[in-house]
């Protein structure tokens, strides 16, 4: 288990929880997830976008679980896993960001904060884009929601 406060190794993975909601996934898509689900929030994601470090997690197979359940929605998340080293592909960037009321882990991705999109909303699009990609493939989704809304 790693420190929070540590810097961020291209080895690891980090968690990013998705709302259960037919404008963040759409399971009969060819990509599931949408752009949407990386884009960045005015409030709450003006310096980054938030994610969680797996290798934070004591458990790090129950990590997706804890972060679904630890967030307002509590459950009501997709919850998907992303390689840093693909996102450093990206020339995108995590750094720490624990904070106290936030499961263990907490990061950033300043590239995609509200802020930086506001500068460059075509290049984050193209950025999106690659990540709902990545999120979409095989065995990236580690938590799903159990009333998924898909059928709604």
């Amino acid at each position: 288990m790693k420190d929070q406060h540590e810097p961020v190794s291209l080895d690891e993975y980090v968690l990013r929880a998705i709302p259960n909601s037919y404008q963040y996934y759409q399971a009969n898509l060819e990509i599931p997830v949408a752009l949407a689900a990386f884009q960045a929030n005015r409030t709450r994601d003006g310096t980054g976008l938030s994610v969680f470090r797996e290798s934070c997690f004591l458990d790090s197979a129950q990590a997706p679980s804890i972060v679904a359940h630890a967030l307002p929605k509590r459950g009501d998340y997709y919850v998907v896993r992303l390689a840093v080293a693909d996102l450093k592909l990206l020339s995108l960037t995590v750094l720490p960001d624990p904070k106290q009321d936030q499961p263990l882990g907490h990061a950033l991705i300043p590239e995609l904060g509200y802020i930086q999109y506001e500068k460059n909303k075509p290049k984050a699009k193209e950025v999106q884009r690659e990540l709902a990609k990545l999120a979409s493939a095989p065995g990236a989704i580690r938590f799903i929601p159990i009333a998924s809304r898909q059928d709604a």
